[in-house]
């Protein structure tokens, strides 16, 4: 008798263990432009990625936005929150964007447009 309530116990943990791992992502909607990439690629915790700047454009001049979560898959969206008003020639450049805890073991499908080159 003993045994059975250890199993039980110990498939009850397990349940429970199991719940709290499920996917708990939410969609977001971001202010901004939709930013025309060159490349992205998720690294680790961060996503990677090559957008066009005129000299004034940082890493945090844009944020991720989260279009859709299907089981394991998440659609994001690079968000050019400010602009860039530079006079600089146009070019591209490599930026990061540290990914939320909850997006670090998903697959990431990054829905940006693809930025034509420059001239």
């Amino acid at each position: 008798m003993k045994h059975l309530k250890f199993i039980c116990l110990a498939i009850l943990a397990t349940t429970a263990m199991g719940c709290s791992n499920a996917l708990e992502i939410k969609t977001t909607n971001i202010e901004g432009t939709l930013e025309p990439l060159l490349s992205h690629k998720k690294w680790d915790h961060l996503l990677l990625f090559v957008a066009k700047s005129n000299g004034c454009t940082q890493s945090d001049s844009f944020q991720l936005q989260i279009d859709s979560v299907e089981s394991k898959q998440v659609s994001v969206s690079v968000i050019r929150t400010q602009d860039d008003n530079c006079r600089r020639a146009p070019m591209f450049e490599e930026f990061q964007l540290t990914l939320p805890q909850e997006l670090q073991n998903v697959e990431l499908v990054v829905s940006n447009p693809q930025a034509k080159p420059l001239h």
